[in-house]
């Protein structure tokens, strides 16, 4: 099977899980065993000949921080992009297509982000291909680039917090969610299912439990979302933008979901807290 994305933050993740349930699992990307352009749609096809199931797990770099320049955006990746593995994927006779998709997916949703990933999932569900599509809420692990940007700010006197620090959150730690297509691969499952962890927190609380990893005491200090969305709209326009407005909305939004069906079709499911999760990485960092 073909795991595009297969060398990104969760798509690594995946490959890792297929691998160790003993599946032919290939990461393909551009940096990937096999090279793959989303925008490339002969080359997936050629990517997918033999393959008996495609996991799409593509982000583009520096996700959610866009770059229309680069054609880094997530109508570009996660529409057009799907749309393209879904075409390829059924040209190369391929059976099965697994999608990592997003919390609040809507193709009719308040923001951009959420209709590319509705549109996304109606292009799977529409595509007569057996599929199975996961909706997470905010993915942590060792290698993802929104909390282990936290850890160095640890050092300072105070610990900045975007805007008030009160969007509710349901961590999922990344090896739970690539055991999660693992097991739906393994299953046979098929449907659209939401991922979360077992806490509710906030984002205070979030890097509350991140400074007790760490074993450090700072206060927190709560820095106005409208200060931040002015420095990113100075820096939208750079070459390669460390921040946009959206990605601060992106940031500020509630990230939440409704575990209880996907733990009916796939008992065993492990709910890692964030604290153990973090626990096991975080440490070996100080």
């Amino acid at each position: 099977m073909v795991v595009t994305g297969g060398t990104g933050f969760i798509g690594g993740a995946v490959v890792e899980e297929l691998r160790r349930r003993g599946h032919d699992a290939v990461a393909a990307s551009r940096h990937g065993d096999v090279r793959v352009d989303v925008g490339d749609p002969p080359g997936l096809r050629g990517a997918f000949e033999g393959a008996g199931a495609i996991v799409n797990c593509v982000q583009f770099t520096n996700y959610p921080i866009e770059n229309a320049r680069k054609g880094r955006t997530f109508d570009e990746v996660d529409r057009k992009g799907t749309e393209s593995q879904v075409a390829a994927a059924r040209d190369a006779g391929v059976a099965r297509f697994l999608y990592l998709s997003g919390a609040g997916a809507d193709p009719r949703g308040p923001k951009h982000w959420f209709r590319a990933k509705g549109a996304a999932e109606a292009a799977v569900r529409g595509s007569g291909l057996s599929h199975f599509v996961l909706r997470p809420s905010w993915v942590f692990g060792p290698r993802d680039v929104a909390l282990n940007r936290f850890v160095p700010l640890a050092r300072l006197p105070l610990m900045p917090v975007i805007g008030p620090g009160t969007q509710r959150l349901e961590p999922v730690f990344v090896r739970d969610v690539a055991w999660a297509f693992g097991e739906a691969l393994d299953r046979g499952t098929e449907g659209t299912f939401e991922i979360g962890g077992p806490e509710r927190l906030t984002m205070d609380d979030v890097e509350r439990t991140l400074l007790r990893v760490l074993g450090r005491r700072r206060r927190l200090v709560h820095v106005p979302a409208g200060m931040i969305r002015t420095a990113a709209r100075a820096l939208a326009h750079a070459p390669g933008p460390p921040l946009t407005p959206d990605a601060v909305e992106f940031l500020l939004n509630d990230a939440l979901a409704d575990t209880a069906p996907l733990v009916a079709a796939l008992p065993g499911l492990p709910r890692t807290r964030l604290e153990d999760g973090l626990a096991s990485y975080v440490r070996r960092r100080k």
